[in-house]
């Protein structure tokens, strides 16, 4: 097996040394329901090395910083979801340790907690802390990480920014087209009735034949429009955005193929979250 070091420490053969650099949020909160927030905190805090003349200041401090002042006395059993949660993460943070474990640290909260917890991760961030997170919310990977990895059935398939991963894998548009219930096909030798499926992709393959078909769900159709492949491989195309929004445009007027077929329909910028559904659905 391999190795790791923490701070110049080995996890293997200085196991104690390297733990105390190293700070730890569960996906579900293990806190003691019988101890205060409060309590909790400085039991961690001495735990983790803060030395008895500044545990209370280092408490005091992080209370503030989760700004859990009005819930430092309350039971832990009776904190919301989202005190529980700054808790949690209050309890990876305390002592400042070189490295932080998260696992999926603003699941089961409120926007405002979550962008409280973000903004409170990216300060750590910056002051050299190496954050090491999972997360099924790919805003909050664009948010914390510099560097990211998706993972399918135990596998990585892919390592680097969000940036590069978007470049690589995603790159381009897409074009998604909600279906009404039923339509009407015509291509240029017939026409011929058909359910959306068929009246959608017969009318992509004539009209826009470089889009490729990423997502089909529930009326629901997504296309790719330039942009990578799973593996990387695919050169980056030019994407003729005037010519793609004046064929839709046209087909969706009075009297065009589209028109009472499709309710409505949306053209961007490939997205993480697209990314890792690609990659999910392989």
């Amino acid at each position: 097996g391999g190795d790791v070091l923490l701070s110049g420490w080995s996890v293997r053969t200085h196991r104690d040394q390297a733990r105390r650099h190293l700070g730890y949020c569960p996906q579900f909160d293990a806190l003691p329901d019988k101890l205060s927030a409060r309590e909790t905190l400085e039991f961690y805090a001495r735990i983790r090395g803060v030395s008895a003349d500044r545990c209370t200041a280092t408490v005091d401090a992080m209370i503030k910083r989760m700004c859990l002042e009005a819930h430092q006395n309350r039971l832990c059993q009776h904190l919301s979801g989202g005190n529980k949660r700054k808790l949690s993460t209050a309890l990876a943070l305390i002592g400042e340790p070189d490295v932080m474990l998260l696992d999926e640290p603003s699941t089961g909260v409120d926007v405002g907690a979550r962008r409280f917890l973000w903004d409170v991760l990216g300060e750590v961030r910056q002051r050299g802390h190496a954050l090491v997170l999972t997360s099924h919310s790919m805003d909050e990977c664009e948010v914390l990480c510099t560097r990211l990895t998706i993972m399918v059935s135990g596998e990585m398939r892919c390592l680097g920014t969000p940036l590069q991963l978007k470049a690589k894998y995603g790159g381009g548009y897409t074009l998604a087209m909600k279906a009404k219930s039923s339509c009407e096909v015509q291509s240029p030798e017939e026409t011929e009735k058909a359910d959306p499926r068929e009246c959608i992709h017969a009318f992509m393959t004539f009209q826009v034949p470089e889009a490729k078909l990423a997502e089909e769900n529930v009326g629901l159709f997504r296309y790719r429009l330039g942009g990578g492949t799973s593996d990387g491989s695919d050169q980056q195309k030019e994407v003729p955005l005037g010519n793609i929004f004046s064929v839709l445009e046209t087909a969706m007027a009075a009297g065009g193929p589209l028109h009472e077929r499709i309710l409505d329909y949306t053209l961007s910028q490939t997205s993480l979250e697209e990314v890792f559904l690609y990659f999910s659905q392989q």
